[in-house]
Parts: structure tokens; sequence; C-alpha cells
């Protein structure tokens, strides 16, 4: 008895130092990093500074640091920001409205890897020209406007009768709620679910939500204004959407007049699109098969700070 004991133990560690010295797998890690960041636009330290004395006494810079922790790049031009809430001439500052000049990478997953976004720096020079009998304070503002979007993928359940009786040798199920993957971006895909619609034709509806604390702009937004949202109200809240998948299915969504592609408004930050895919010319057996929504926008942020002018006599 003592005998077999023995056994037992000298085979459960020659189990282990197997184990333990056997080369560990790394995880293969896909889809998307996710999350509602896009664009984040801060003040850089001490720029603008707290205190500024007047009279033109006194130079300063307001810079705007631009990170993305997004996963849409933005190319140089993308991003658009306006001071506001100061008198552009008293402050001494040419040109309200600038542009980014870099390319300003989002972050990307590599292999098993993150690597983060890029970054880069817009910068106004200034200075209070006016003498002020006493200190005075100031709100000083800035819109920051960017391009970006949002891409997204869900694997759909798909066969020429689409309403046929399901099965146990079907590998996956028309009827059900679809997990969807997002990219890191304001703007996401919050459901998405499918079901059939006819004998040929499986119905599709998802969610769009900005979940990001700044406002939805139609892509060709600012192309021609500064970023301020008086200017374009008629382009706030729309998104342009495009629908597609590589199965040989038509798609038709009515929000998008009837085609794969258009514009849709939010309202109150959210939307629902409904789209039929005709599967009259797909296999007879179910199979899964991506289908790919992606979101193209401008998106509007603000920042302020405020900066007390000190009378210098």
């Amino acid at each position: 008895m003592r005998l077999n004991k023995i056994i037992i133990i000298v085979l459960i560690i020659s189990i282990l130092f197997v184990l333990g010295c056997a080369p560990k797998q790394k995880g293969s890690v896909t889809g998307y990093i996710g999350g509602v960041n896009g664009l984040k636009a801060s003040f850089a330290d001490s720029e603008p500074p707290e205190k500024v004395l007047d009279a033109n006494n006194e130079q300063f810079r307001i810079t705007v640091v631009l990170r993305n922790e997004g996963e849409r790049d933005i190319a140089p031009g993308g991003v658009k920001t306006t001071v506001t809430g100061i008198n552009p001439v008293s402050f001494q500052i040419k040109d309200s409205t600038q542009k980014n000049e870099n390319d300003i990478t989002g972050s990307k997953r590599e292999q098993d890897k993150l690597v983060p976004g890029g970054q880069d720096e817009i910068s106004y020079s200034a200075s209070y020209k006016d003498d002020e009998p006493t200190d005075v304070p100031f709100n000083i503002g800035v819109n920051v406007c960017y391009k970006y979007g949002t891409d997204a993928v869900a694997n759909l359940c798909l066969r020429k009768q689409a309403s046929a009786r399901s099965s146990e040798k079907d590998v996956c199920q028309i009827y059900a709620d679809k997990t969807i993957s997002n990219s890191g971006a304001p703007v996401q895909i919050t459901a998405l679910s499918e079901r059939p619609a006819g004998l040929n034709k499986v119905k599709v509806i998802f969610n769009i939500e900005n979940k990001g604390k700044g406002i939805v702009y139609s892509k060709d937004a600012f192309a021609s204004n500064p970023c301020i949202p008086e200017k374009e109200k008629d382009r706030e809240n729309m998104i342009n959407v495009r629908v597609s998948t590589n199965a040989d299915a038509a798609i038709k969504c009515g929000k998008l007049e009837d085609r794969g592609e258009g514009a849709v408004r939010l309202v109150e930050g959210k939307t629902i699109v409904t789209c039929d895919l005709d599967t009259s010319r797909l296999a007879e057996t179910t199979f899964e098969n991506p289908l790919k929504i992606t979101l193209d926008y401008m998106y509007k942020d603000d920042l302020n700070k405020q900066v007390i002018i000190q009378n210098a006599v």
C-alpha cells in the first residue's frame, strides 16, 4: 500500500515537471481594441497661464495637445481648432482657426501588443494689448472639430431559404442577437440583431449611439467654416453609414433610401437602422459571414480655462 502511494506521488511530480518545462503558447488576440474615446484634447501645462499682464506687457501661448485614443487615423488637416470666448483682436491672435499639420495615428493592435495612438499640438501666440484699470477674468475657450469614424463587424447567419425551419445540423441561428465588435471611437454600434424576413430575406437591425461627450456632425461639416457650431446647424447630429458584406446578398436599408450607404440623423444621440439582405443567391445550408458597418463623421469637443488679465501698473 505504501509502495502504491509512493508511485502515485512520483507520477504527479513527473507530470507537473513536464507541464512546467513545456513551451507556453501565447494566446492569440483578435478584434478591435474598443472603447469610446476618440481624439482627446487638452491644454498644455501653463499654456495658457493662469495670469497674464495687460497692456502688451506679456506674451503667452495657447497650446492644444491632441492625443488619439481611438483607432481611426487622422490625416493632416483632419483637426480644426477655433479660439472662442475672447476677442482675437484684443489678444492679438492673428488666425483664430488652425489645423493639425501632422498625421495623428490611431491606437493599433499588433499581434499581442497594443500600440498607443499618436499626438500633435496646435499652438496660438497671444498678448493682451488693452490697458485695463483692474484685474479682469476671461474664459479662453477652444472648439476642437476632427474627422473620425467607427468600424464595426458582426457575424451573420445566412442561407438561401432564410425562413426555413432550423435544425440540429445548422452551424448558426438566423433568429438571434449578434455579438458586435467596435473600433475605439465615440460613436458605437451598441446592439445588432438578425431575423428571417421572408423566404429569401433576412432583416438586420442595429443601434447607433453617441457614447462620447461631444457632438456629431456630418463628415463634410466645417470644411469651409471655422469650428463654430452655429455655422453648421443643418449638419448637426448627422452621420454617414455604410453597410457591406462579401456574401452575394444585396443590401437595402430603409433610412439609407434603400441603399447600403447614406446619411442618418441621431435623435438624442441615438438612432436605429434596419436593413434587408437578399439571400436568394446563397447556399442552401447555413453559414456565418461577417457584416461590416462603417460610420464616418465629424466630432466636436471643446476646452476652456479662466485666465486673469492683471493690471501691469
